[in-house]
């Protein structure tokens, strides 16, 4: 089992990193898991079953309970809102606005301390599901330098609809990127009740905004974007099956790479 790290941010908050090195010899690429707390059994069960890893990977969560864990990653994985609003559009009481304080902490101390503790050579990506796939777009719009490789699973785009709409559109590169965003055919996001205590109802379904959001960043001639959507698949399941699929896409893209420069 991977030992767990503990950090803390500039702000005093807690997380938890996990570190799984390529189980082959010399340098390596790596990919960086967003929501390890909900991910860490699925990482150690896919680093305990393949035999050749060409490729580090680690997570990083908070080693808190689920609701716990949901509150901070609603602040840590979203901008500020239009005219500087600080709270989340579906649920109130939730904070967002931390995600460029949490790509300095990225950029400042995780990536550092990877390098520190791997042999990393290579592409580097992120991972993301739901409202860290909105921070993977996020962070690609931002600071595109920061990883090479961007995935980005069932982004929470209707995040105050349509603003990230708006950013793509004025978005440019200096060198280029990839981005693959994953999203699974039967996923809605479900607006709060007008009336409090009523259940959330029905739903709206999310892959038109996902469409519309790759076909803007999609004429950045720089970058290699690509969809794909997961037929039959809900919200909640694409979590596992996105990550799986982002480590077995990134491991072949990164051997792809490899074997092109050895050439």
């Amino acid at each position: 089992m991977a030992p767990i790290q503990s950090l803390h941010d500039p702000s005093g908050q807690h997380h938890q990193l996990r570190i799984w090195p390529a189980n082959t010899a010399g340098p390596a690429p790596l990919l960086l898991c967003l929501d390890g707390d909900w991910l860490h059994d699925d990482l150690e069960l896919f680093c305990a079953t393949t035999t050749k890893r060409p490729v580090h990977l680690a997570s990083l969560g908070y080693g808190l309970e689920h609701a716990q864990t949901a509150a901070r990653r609603a602040f840590d994985y979203t901008p500020l809102g239009p005219q500087g609003q600080r709270h989340d559009p579906r649920v109130e009481h939730w904070r967002c606005g931390g995600a460029d304080a949490f790509t300095d902490f990225l950029q400042d101390d995780v990536l550092p301390r990877l390098r520190s503790r791997l042999n990393v050579a290579g592409p580097v990506a992120l991972y993301g599901h739901s409202y860290a796939g909105l921070y993977c777009l996020y962070a690609l719009l931002r600071r595109p330098a920061l990883f090479d490789y961007y995935y980005a699973a069932s982004p929470a785009l209707w995040w105050y609809w349509p603003m990230m709409l708006n950013q793509a559109q004025s978005f440019s590169l200096q060198q280029p990127a990839f981005l693959l965003t994953m999203a699974g055919e039967n996923e809605q996001w479900h607006a709060q009740p007008a009336i409090p205590g009523q259940p959330r109802r029905g739903g709206s379904l999310t892959l038109p905004l996902v469409t519309a959001f790759m076909d803007t960043i999609s004429t950045q001639p720089l970058l290699h974007a690509d969809l794909q959507q997961f037929s039959e698949l809900g919200h909640g399941p694409m979590l596992q099956r996105s990550a799986l699929h982002a480590l077995h896409h990134f491991i072949q893209r990164s051997q792809s790479q490899h074997n092109s420069l050895s050439s």
